[in-house]
């Protein structure tokens, strides 16, 4: 057939039809996946509280005071002394000593989190002592990070220079003694 003269097709709207069907069928599918992912996203139904009876909320106060406190003792432990390595004697951290606990310490907030429903909104109970306890147990979380930047400061910072501190007051000490028994050995001789 020469060029210009072609015949438009036979089957021309049949084959319209099939594209408008998949387009249908293209367009409905994603509609319903958009659909499927805001519903799981948005619209996503909470369990149902379970009730804290008055003996677990004691137990969550008794769970958060001692987050608090295991926190506050680990970063007293860690800035009380600096630890000291055996090769130099340069200051070292106790190998993973605050990262071990603070990964025991975060799975431990986890978990009392969990168990106490303190990130459900609205909060199960009201009351001023469970809402105390949970914006305490909330700052918890914070406060061990900024815990952490402290003792890393600490130990980047100060640590070589209090550990090259108590060694010389320890020579120091060691030079006393070795001075008065060489007194009292000349007093011994002086008689």
């Amino acid at each position: 057939m020469p060029r210009g003269t072609e015949k438009p097709s036979e089957f021309k709207r049949y084959q319209q039809a099939l594209a408008i069907c998949y387009a249908v069928v293209i367009s409905a599918g994603t509609l319903l996946l958009a659909a499927s992912v805001v519903r799981g996203l948005l619209f996503q139904p909470q369990p149902a509280p379970r009730a804290l009876s008055h003996a677990d909320l004691l137990r969550c106060h008794q769970d958060v005071s001692s987050l608090l406190d295991q926190l506050n003792h680990q970063a007293q432990r860690q800035l009380r002394q600096p630890t000291v390595t055996a090769v130099d004697g340069a200051a070292a951290p106790a190998p993973g000593d605050w990262q071990s606990f603070a990964a025991s310490w975060r799975q431990t907030w986890r978990s009392v989190n969990q168990r106490c429903q303190f990130s459900m909104s609205p909060r199960p109970f009201p009351g001023d002592a469970y809402q105390r306890m949970a914006e305490v147990h909330q700052h918890l979380s914070a406060i061990e990070l900024k815990y952490q930047s402290l003792v890393t400061r600490f130990e980047r910072e100060l640590s070589a220079d209090l550990v090259a501190l108590t060694q010389s007051l320890s020579r120091s000490q060691q030079l006393l003694r070795s001075d008065d028994s060489a007194q009292g050995a000349n007093r011994g001789q002086a008689r």
